[in-house]
Order: structure tokens, then C-alpha cells, then sequence
């Protein structure tokens, strides 16, 4: 999730504001709308996707250079000579594209990842204030969840919405797509305090109802592990400790829809990593810990990935955002939500690799080879 300030304060304020930003996506959804062809090759660096202040109009995306060791700001304005917009709150890679999700903007970004090069904008119907949140991809087809309750497949191709359908749950975020099913986390974030507790599975074909599985407060972030699906069932938050106090880390059988492993750990984000699942919390004094659990044994007790006092830890704030790949594993400091973040690189040992400044609120990270 991924947002200015912490995920349910910021659901709130969304509340409170709704229909007040329609900033920047209300162009062309015509690929051919933007001839601009500034903007070269970028090699061997990370792409990070900064959210900006809400209400600002100024989300981003930075560039990292490795051999440089410098940070490009906003390297989206620079190529296009046009902002990314208001609140960005999620970004994937699909066949060589970035497609972003515009949450204030009620759009999809879609870049070239090769030079960051704008292709399109796909406008997401602004009449309830949809709210885009989350993306993911299978078979030439990019799916976003939005707030409003709706479900898009998008043609990745063509950049055309062939299908809408509701979520069947209030407020949906994170997606993902496992054995042939669409799971969908249906969040109630904008009915706070009194969150859904539901998943619900779709047919991506058409967007159908399969199934619904409830009992899971508040779920967050979804993960594909083999055949099954691991989840955060975020619970309630803690604003003393900038927590979920009652989180547990699901694993579910995407066929049978039954519960194969469940982990009662204090969990803000997490990731899968080789054999691992990674994951960040905060104490009561507002102290991080990259800990970790082995993924065939998620009941098992947590170690950390990183020790708290490693130099390769020091300075780590706020932990906003945990990610992976085959080579890093990438952990974003939202810091104070107010000024410039930073992002860490680390290898799967947990050795720090790359550290650097970026735009505000930081979240998705992107490998350029």
C-alpha cells in the first residue's frame, strides 16, 4: 500500500476528501498521444517510485545509477517534460513497460522501463473517485484494483479496459494471480474503524465471482508462493507503534482455498525471498526490524534478517516498503513522510549494497539492467 502518510490515516483523509483531486490523468488514452521522444537507454540502476506529498500533485520516479553513484529526481519529469501526478501508489513491469497506479489522479501511467519514455495514460473512470491502488499482471493482461470497488483488465498492449466487474468486497487493494484464479484483498480502509474481512477469488477470464473467503480482517499485501497465496491479515492498527498489533501472515492453498500455515507476528510489510519471507515492523519505541521466516515453516519463530544494532541497519527510520528480486532485496525509509526518503539495497544475506536519497515516500523499487 503504499501511501503519504501511514495507510489508514491516509484512508481516512481520502474519506474526507474524496472527489476533490483529478489532477493530471485527463488526457488521450490514445498510445499515440505522446510523440515525445526525449529520454535514452538507462542501464544498471533502480527505478523508485515516490508517492510525494498528498494533495501536492507531485508524485515521481527517481533513478539510481550504480556506476554513478548519483540519484536522478524525478527523472519521469525530465523525459516527458510533464509530472507523473497525484499520489502514486503502485508500479509493476509488464513486457518491458511500467504501468503505474495514479491514485489521486485516477489513472495508469504506462512508461517505457528502457528510458522512462511516457506510451500512454489510461484514465480510470472518474465518477465515483475510483481511487487506483493496485496492479498486477498474467497473459498480456494488467489488473487493477481500485477503492471504488471495482476490478479493470486492462490489454497491455493496447492500453484498453476490455473488462470492469466489482470486487465483491469493500474497498479493494492488493491483487495477485495464482493457479489460474485472481485474488483480491477487500480492505472496508475507507469504512475505518470497521474494515472488511474478505478475499475474494475471480475468474481473470471474465472477471466472475469463484469463491469468497472471509474471517480476515483487514487483509493486506498478497504474495504468490508455489500454489498457494501467503497474506498479511493486518488487523487493526496501532497508532502508538505505527503497527498492525494483531497481524498474522496467512498461507492459503489457492485450490482448495484452505489455510495451510499461519504466523501471529507483528508484520507492517514483507516479502518472499528465496526461501524466506521477510518482513519489517516497529516497536513501541518506534524501533524497525527486518526479521524473517523460513517459508516452509511459517509457524516457526521469527529471527532477524538484519540485527538491529548491524551498521548495515543504522540510520533505517521508517520502513515503508519491502520488495525483492532474484539479486536485492529493497527496504524504503519513508523517514518523517514530509521530506526526502531513502532506499536500501541488500543482497539475500542481508549485506547492505546501495543506500540513496529519494523523493518523497518512496515505495515500489525497480531493477535496470
Amino acid at each position: 500500500m503504499k501511501n503519504t502518510i501511514k495507510p489508514f490515516l491516509w484512508a481516512i483523509l481520502m474519506l474526507l476528501f474524496a472527489g476533490s483531486l483529478f489532477t493530471s490523468c485527463n488526457e488521450s488514452e490514445d498510445p499515440e498521444d505522446n510523440q515525445n521522444t526525449h529520454g535514452t537507454a538507462l542501464h544498471n540502476g533502480f527505478y523508485v517510485l515516490c508517492e510525494g506529498l498528498y494533495g501536492r500533485n507531485n508524485s515521481s520516479i527517481d533513478f539510481y545509477s550504480i556506476e554513478s553513484r548519483q540519484t536522478t529526481t524525478d527523472l519521469f519529469l525530465q523525459v516527458n517534460s510533464a509530472g507523473l501526478g497525484e499520489t502514486a501508489n503502485d508500479m509493476i513491469e509488464a513486457g518491458g513497460k511500467l504501468f503505474i497506479a495514479m491514485c489521486g489522479s485516477n489513472c495508469v501511467m504506462v512508461a517505457d522501463k528502457a528510458t522512462c519514455r511516457r506510451l500512454a495514460l489510461i484514465p480510470i473512470d472518474k465518477g465515483d473517485n475510483p481511487q487506483p491502488r493496485c496492479l498486477a499482471y498474467s497473459n498480456g493482461y494488467v489488473y487493477l484494483s481500485c477503492f471504488d470497488g471495482n476490478i479493470h483488465k486492462i490489454n497491455a498492449s493496447t492500453y484498453r479496459i476490455e473488462k470492469t466487474a466489482k470486487s465483491f468486497g469493500r474497498n479493494p487493494e492488493a491483487i495477485a494471480i495464482c493457479q489460474g484464479r485472481l485474488f483480491v484483498a477487500n480492505t472496508g480502509g475507507l469504512d475505518y474503524p470497521n474494515f472488511d474481512n474478505s478475499i475474494s477469488v475471480l475468474d481473470p477470464d471474465d472477471l466472475s465471482l469463484i469463491s469468497k473467503v472471509e474471517g480476515f480482517l483487514n487483509p493486506g499485501r498478497i504474495e504468490v508462493c508455489g500454489g498457494s497465496i501467503i497474506f498479511q491479515k493486518r488487523g487493526t492498527y496501532d497508532y502508538a507503534s505505527s503497527s498492525y498489533k494483531d497481524s498474522e501472515l496467512i498461507r492459503l492453498n489457492a485450490a482448495t482455498l484452505e489455510v495451510e500455515q499461519r504466523a501471529a507476528v507483528i508484520v507492517n510489510d514483507f516479502t518472499l525471498a528465496q526461501n524466506q519471507l521477510i518482513y519489517t515492523y516497529t516497536d513501541n519505541n518506534l524501533k524497525p526490524y527486518i526479521m524473517y521466516l523460513p517459508l516452509d515453516n511459517l509457524s516457526g519463530t521469527p529471527q532477524q534478517f538484519i540485527l538491529s544494532e548491524s551498521e548495515d541497519l543504522a540510520g533505517l527510520m521508517t520502513p515503508y516498503h519491502i520488495s525483492s528480486d532474484n539479486n536485492y532485496i529493497y527496504i524504503t525509509d519513508a523517514k518523517d513522510y514530509t521530506n526526502n526518503g531513502e532506499c536500501r539495497v541488500y543482497d539475500h544475506s542481508g549485506t547492505l549494497q546501495y543506500k540513496f536519497s529519494t523523493w518523497i515516500n518512496p515505495t515500489k523499487v525497480t531493477a535496470v539492467q
